[in-house]
């Protein structure tokens, strides 16, 4: 199978794994439930979003990289400040994409996994106390994405990321240690034209675009 993207980068995936996972698991401390539940690839892989989101999703590349390796590429849709320097130096080389419809139902034509975050900023500024709370702004194009490709769509719920951070309104301010401990839900998945409804965490995806 080719590169999922022209700047991937199996090599870079490995040793940023092999470095950040020692520090990942000390301070966040992660707990995976549901990894299992995963179907073959291609899937569309939804996700909420957090303040400073990077380190959830440096946290699940770490995770998804002990259970599957490379062997299992994942293409993640990027907003365009993730696509900047320097940012981009560490974006791209794990899969990051621009993020379009197109790009996302061409990723999953060619057979690979595909991350989105439909909250997006809308999701990831919203005050600290929403902190357990999805907010999509009813942001619902994945779905379309999914039926055209005829790939399934698993809710992916990370609970714990945005508790990390205090702050007033929708701007964050001071580390909160104490909030520490992210866990990620894969729910079970969707055909693509139906929302799941899942327990806990996965209750606010489902009822925001219900």
């Amino acid at each position: 199978m080719t590169a999922p993207t022209p700047g991937y980068s199996a090599k870079f995936i490995r040793r940023f794994a092999a470095l950040f996972w020692p520090f990942a698991r000390i301070w966040f401390r992660p707990r995976v439930e549901g990894l299992e539940q995963v179907p073959p690839a291609p899937c569309l892989f939804i996700c909420n979003h957090s303040a400073y989101g990077v380190f959830e999703i440096l946290v699940l590349l770490a995770l998804w990289n002990r259970r599957f390796g490379v062997a299992r590429p994942v293409v993640g849709m990027a907003h365009d400040l993730g696509l900047i320097r320097p940012i981009r130096w560490g974006v791209i080389p794990i899969g990051g994409v621009r993020a379009s419809h197109q790009a996302a139902l061409e990723a999953l034509r060619r057979g690979y996994d595909v991350l989105a975050f439909p909250g997006g900023f809308v999701d990831a500024l919203r005050p600290f106390g929403a902190r357990y709370e999805v907010h999509w702004g009813r942001r619902a194009g994945f779905v379309r994405v999914a039926a055209e490709a005829g790939a399934p769509v698993v809710p992916l719920v990370n609970c714990g990321s945005h508790a990390q951070y205090s702050g007033a309104g929708s701007f964050f301010g001071m580390v909160d240690p104490g909030g520490r401990g992210q866990r990620i839900h894969p729910q079970p998945h969707a055909n693509g034209r139906e929302i799941p409804q899942g327990g806990g965490c996965s209750n606010a995806v489902g009822g925001e675009l219900g």
